[in-house]
């Protein structure tokens, strides 16, 4: 037997596969949230400056389940808590906004929480 030598070799074996989703996958499939970030002003340009942030951000991830916009603010439905304070803190530092973090309660299991910025 020489070093440069190669071999086939075929087996057949059977495979079972099972269809699975991460956590984090299954939460955007079923649009579980654990955060919503509600930024409420009557500044059109704070509104939009904060929309395309979301967008730039968050457009290539599976960290935001859906937006909402009203005419006096947007909701952004995030599927990470930490993801949404990271958020809203740099958010608010950055435009001088009031932050108000508050949570529900689901089942008596599940908290959900609420990250409101306004206008201060």
């Amino acid at each position: 037997m020489e070093y440069n030598e190669f071999y086939d070799v075929t087996k057949e074996f059977d495979i079972k596969l099972r269809k699975k989703l991460c956590n984090s996958c299954l939460k955007y499939k079923i649009e579980d949230y654990d955060a919503i970030i509600q930024l409420r002003s009557h500044n059109p340009n704070l509104i939009s400056d904060f929309y395309s942030e979301i967008e730039s951000r968050y457009q290539h991830t599976n960290m935001v389940i859906k937006k909402e916009i009203y005419e006096y603010g947007v909701d952004v439905y995030f599927i990470d808590l930490n993801e949404a304070r990271k958020f809203a803190r740099s958010f608010s530092k950055k435009y001088d906004l009031k932050l108000k973090e508050s949570f529900s309660t689901k089942k008596r299991i599940k908290r959900r929480y609420t990250i409101l910025l306004s206008t201060a």
